[in-house]
């Protein structure tokens, strides 16, 4: 019972991490909150609003891979360190430094064989074609991983036309909204930055209904557990049973005796339970899913609440059913 109560718990706080992928972009490395529509030049102005604690222009293209032409990427850029914005987990190598490099996305390193070294080779929307050597490769959600992250001044020398927007990166505690009102006084479009994407979605939540359907197959199979504990102990206790119901004892005498059962289960059950999930079962797979997500899988009040009132349901029904 403890082993399933701790299963159940880590898969709810699962459940919860990959709804987070959907509306927290910080869980895919991006540390931006809003973009604005506006030039590069008026990053300075943006800088100014009160709650805003970096801005800097963002480029995005989409672009081809220069050996084959079948391999679509999308190429972000920014001026300067672009890990102030999006600091997607570095798997291997290190982040690029300087107008000759690029770090790639796994899943564009896995289609392209490229490894810390390489050359990277993209054809981009204006035409003309930019190599540069791949420092690092990164692990990215967005775009099934095939992402290349540039020096804007490197994009900008081969296509000066790629479009902008300003990246928005918000005081810890600032008021959203009211930095939205001031970006649109500015004249911008402000949007916030998203999570999940594309076909990134379906498959989020395909994941979320099968955690989900499994953490209650799990909890049936509590329910069985306890109330085949409580036929147990009707049969090893049949002879006081009977005793009971002899000197007159109704059916509360024997749902009483079969609750002290279930509560000598379901409450060391519940702390150990919670203890394993805490201490070593969320704290083992956010390990395992920081190569690709920043998930803190540790169960909040919420989810350890509802497993304690499922473990409550399950012992009255078993105790019903027993008696």
């Amino acid at each position: 019972l403890g082993t399933s109560t701790a299963f159940v718990l880590l898969l709810l706080a699962l459940a919860g991490a990959l709804s987070a992928l959907e509306t927290d972009p910080g869980a895919l490395g991006k540390r931006y909150q809003l973009t604005a529509s506006l030039p590069a030049a008026r990053a300075g102005r943006v800088r100014a609003i009160a709650g805003v604690q970096a801005a800097a222009p963002r480029y995005e293209v989409q672009a081809l891979d220069s050996c084959s032409l079948g391999e679509t990427i999308d190429v972000i850029a920014y001026p300067g360190d672009h890990t102030v914005f999006e600091a997607p987990p570095l798997t291997a190598g290190r982040r690029l430094r300087g107008d000759g490099q690029a770090e790639v996305g796994a899943g564009l390193a896995d289609a392209l064989g490229l490894t810390p070294g390489s050359t990277l080779a993209i054809a981009l929307p204006s035409g003309t074609e930019l190599r540069l050597r791949v420092s690092g490769v990164v692990s990215s959600l967005d775009h099934d991983g095939r992402v290349a992250y540039i020096p804007a001044a490197a994009l900008l020398r081969d296509d000066p036309g790629a479009p902008e927007l300003i990246a928005v990166r918000l005081d810890p505690g600032a008021n959203p909204s009211s930095v939205t009102a001031a970006l649109t006084a500015l004249g911008a479009a402000p949007a916030p930055a998203s999570g999940a994407t594309a076909r990134g979605v379906p498959l989020v939540q395909t994941l979320r209904s099968i955690l989900l359907a499994v953490a209650v197959v799990d909890g049936l199979v509590c329910l069985y557990a306890l109330v085949q504990t409580c036929t147990l102990t009707l049969a090893e206790r049949r002879r006081t049973v009977a005793v009971l119901r002899a000197t007159g004892a109704g059916p509360g005498a024997v749902r009483r005796l079969l609750a002290g059962v279930v509560i000598g289960l379901v409450v060391p059950a519940a702390v150990l339970g919670i203890v394993v999930e805490k201490l070593v079962l969320g704290p083992a797979l956010s390990r395992l899913a920081e190569n690709y997500a920043t998930l803190a899988l540790g169960a909040g009040a919420g989810q350890v609440g509802a497993v304690l009132a499922g473990l409550l349901i399950a012992g009255i029904a078993a105790v019903l059913w027993g008696s």
